[in-house]
């Protein structure tokens, strides 16, 4: 509701999972579970930009839910797939196994640029004020 592009917003929330469904899928360890969770973020996005409340309901986001259960689940099997990354660790040799940790150590570094950008908005909400 405050920002001035939605597209750079959304890309922001989902370019952790999206990372890690990209290595993902080139690891080739992309599941159904990793799919169920990007269908449910389409149509959870389809939900919020299509059915859209005018008027001074805007505010309310009553169509936001499904959306946002979805980015709680997209970012629920990323995080397990990231985790389960680090143990395949020892199955690769050579270039694909260099490969395979420099990409890890990419998303680790857009993940832990995530988490601090979550600890600003909390003081930004809470110590700046801005939140009440």
């Amino acid at each position: 509701m405050y920002t001035t592009n939605i597209a750079f917003s959304t890309f922001l929330v989902i370019a952790f999972p999206l990372l890690a469904a990209l290595c993902s899928i080139v690891r080739r360890t992309f599941d159904w579970t990793d799919a169920f969770a990007w269908i449910m973020l389409l149509v959870g996005m389809a939900e919020k930009f299509l059915l859209a409340e005018g008027g001074s309901r805007m505010a309310h986001g009553n169509f936001n839910w499904g959306y946002i259960l979805a980015v709680y689940l997209l970012w629920f099997v990323s995080i397990r797939d990231y985790a389960a990354w680090r143990c395949s660790f020892a199955d690769g040799r050579g270039v694909g196994r260099a490969l395979s940790i420099f990409f890890f150590i990419l998303c680790g570094l857009l993940l832990i640029a995530h988490f601090i950008s979550g600890i600003y908005y909390l003081y930004y909400l809470v110590v700046l004020g801005n939140g009440i």
